[in-house]
């Protein structure tokens, strides 16, 4: 009878433990995946960090009521700025009233995603919503829309439907900022946190795959905008989404405005410029030379970043024709020259007086595959082998409005056409199974002259 007794306690004791370690497990389990999800939702996956960085050039676009006047959007709005100082130049009753008169009839989604491609882009963002609180689609969370306007057409709806169709990647401006909603910055600003985050759950579930979200809170806080809360919603709606660091959180990367960004591969980061001086369309706005244009590109992808390039359309939906002729210009320059751009990374060594190097990536969907085959039809046409020092170059195309490039159709025979930027690839010396890593291929961009100086082969060949 006893030893039956020690027998039930031994096995009442036996399920104790097992129920105890049942439970540890369980929580062991719950705390690894919390800790998972706290690290995914503050950055994007590595390979759409990479496929991101590949695509190297893409089109922004600031556009809204304002452009009636051809003044600065959000900025050129009256009244007080909340949790900021100074004041625009349009009374803001007068401001909140222009998309009463804003009836854009020659907007052609098509033709704006047309323009991109023959820019050479590979993905747009569109100003959804500014500071000024407007929202260019048609959220169901305020009457200040554009779908109220005489237009009444949802122009992110139709904008989306175009990048889908065309296969270009999709982004959203959207300003956490807003200088017209009443809750903004007031005892009731957790009123305002709860429209913000309901608009972009709007953004992120009605208009489809959205690639990029691109905040601009004017150096807010986290806390300011619960962006914790609010980036756990985004990527759990969109998995896929890059989002830049303008929210009070790092996230995915950095953002110098209207400047090169500094020589930087240890972080993303993306360079927003406008090809004029103003964001939204102004008359008469200077605009920048193909040769600046390119120049910009090329420092930018050389520091090892994106650029992403600004227009301003119009009132009555177009893109400025001499925007678009120039933006036409710069893809023409690509159609020759993307193989140096695209799919390309800064370095290894630092942008300086001497000039700029880039390296060439491999493709985040499949990493046994170099780049290069991309490229291969140009490289297979364009290369030139100098047989005693074992180097292929291939030509990058020199800087437009130079000698060499106004030379490059009509060769001067027995003179060599120096280009302002090549390609060197070493060839690959391993043997079976040997632990050498292959040395990277690098393109050698040089500025004035300097690129008719020879190059000694680093390992002395």
């Amino acid at each position: 009878m006893q030893k039956d007794k020690r027998i039930q306690c031994l096995l009442v004791v036996c399920l104790g433990l097992v129920v105890c370690l049942l439970t540890a497990c369980s929580a062991r389990q719950v705390n690894t995946s919390n800790l998972k999800e706290s690290k995914d939702y503050l950055h994007a996956g590595e390979q759409d960090m990479q496929r991101w960085r590949e695509m190297k050039f893409g089109l922004f676009i600031h556009w809204g009521p304002v452009s009636l006047k051809g003044t600065e959007i959000g900025w050129s709005r009256g009244g007080e700025r909340r949790g900021r100082s100074g004041t625009g130049s349009i009374p803001a009753e007068e401001y909140d009233n222009l998309y009463k008169q804003f009836n854009p009839v020659k907007f052609n989604a098509d033709e704006w995603i047309q323009v991109a491609r023959d820019a050479g882009m590979k993905y747009l963002v569109f100003t959804s919503k500014h500071h000024d609180g407007f929202s260019m689609f048609d959220s169901k969370l305020t009457d200040y829309k554009i779908t109220n306007s005489p237009f009444k057409r949802d122009v992110v709806k139709e904008l989306a439907d175009a990048c889908h169709k065309a296969g270009l990647k999709l982004g959203f401006y959207y300003s956490p900022v807003d200088w017209y909603h009443p809750d903004y910055r007031t005892e009731n600003h957790s009123r305002y946190i709860e429209f913000l985050h309901g608009q972009i759950r709007e953004l992120c579930t009605n208009y489809g795959r959205l690639d990029i979200l691109w905040f601009d809170g004017l150096g807010g806080s986290a806390k300011d905008w619960d962006s914790e809360n609010l980036f756990r919603m985004i990527r759990r709606l969109q998995p896929h989404i890059i989002i830049n660091n303008r929210a009070g959180l790092p996230a995915d990367h950095d953002t110098p405005e209207q400047r090169i960004g500094k020589f930087q591969t240890d972080r993303p980061w993306e360079t927003c410029m406008t090809i004029c001086r103003q964001w939204a369309w102004k008359p008469n706005d200077q605009m920048k030379s193909l040769k600046q244009c390119i120049q910009t590109l090329v420092w930018v992808v050389g520091g090892d970043g994106n650029l992403l390039f600004n227009v301003g359309p119009m009132p009555d939906g177009r893109i400025e024709p001499r925007q678009v002729e120039r933006l036409k210009e710069m893809g023409d320059w690509l159609k020759k020259y993307g193989h140096t751009i695209y799919g390309t990374r800064g370095g290894p060594f630092k942008n300086g007086t001497w000039g700029l190097a880039r390296r060439y990536s491999y493709s985040a969907a499949n990493p046994q595959k170099d780049n290069r085959q991309l490229g291969s039809d140009r490289w297979n046409n364009h290369r030139q082998t100098d047989h005693r020092s074992h180097r292929d170059f291939r030509p990058a195309g020199p800087s437009p409005g130079t000698r060499h490039h106004n030379r490059a159709k009509a060769r001067r025979p027995g003179r060599r056409n120096h280009p302002a930027s090549f390609a060197l690839r070493f060839p690959d010396r391993r043997k079976k199974g040997s632990r050498l890593q292959r040395l990277p291929e690098l393109t050698l961009v040089w500025p004035r002259q300097s690129h008719r100086r020879r190059l000694r082969h680093p390992l002395g060949h």
